[in-house]
């Protein structure tokens, strides 16, 4: 909520908050001065993602002026929370399989963000290691939980489909 000219940014990581820094950097160079033109509520899960809901709601509570979040995990935390503030996401793999946004080019709803998904990952993947390893006949994908299995199920198809 805007107060006294100052815009609020919540900001909710699943993690430790160190990637949040760049963001920060990023608006001073735009000019976004903090504490006179701008102001951050900042809340971390310290990878306990059974709290990103509590946050998300938190942070919706305070009407904060936008919210932005790192990870397709703690998106759609806030996705639950509020279809009326605006979210910005990075660092999501495929935000239309994460049921984030519409399509990349119209995402629709409060959300937008970026992606650095390729893909063709798992053909250049293959490529490399077929290129070390010209024998090789099995591949593991291996994940975490914070990151949705679009990704790995989107790999392990073309690896299939790669023979």
């Amino acid at each position: 909520m805007l107060i006294n000219d100052i815009a609020t940014i919540g900001i909710i990581t699943a993690g430790p908050g160190g990637p949040i820094e760049g963001f920060k950097e990023g608006l001073r160079e735009l000019g976004f001065a903090e504490g006179r033109s701008i102001r951050f509520e900042q809340r971390s899960a310290n990878g306990d993602l059974g709290r990103l809901p509590t946050l998300a709601t938190e942070l919706v509570r305070l009407n904060v002026d936008l919210i932005a979040v790192i990870g397709a995990v703690t998106a759609r935390a806030v996705q639950k929370a509020t279809t009326e503030l605006p979210v910005v996401y990075s660092v999501v793999v495929d935000p239309v399989s994460d049921g984030l946004a519409a399509s990349l080019e119209k995402p629709g709803g409060n959300m937008t963000g970026v992606t650095s998904f390729d893909p063709n990952q798992a053909r250049t993947h293959v490529e490399l290691l077929r290129a070390v390893l010209p024998a090789l006949s099995r591949i593991a994908i291996l994940s975490d939980q914070g990151v949705s299995d679009c990704l790995s199920a989107s790999n392990a198809g073309q690896y299939k489909n790669l023979g």
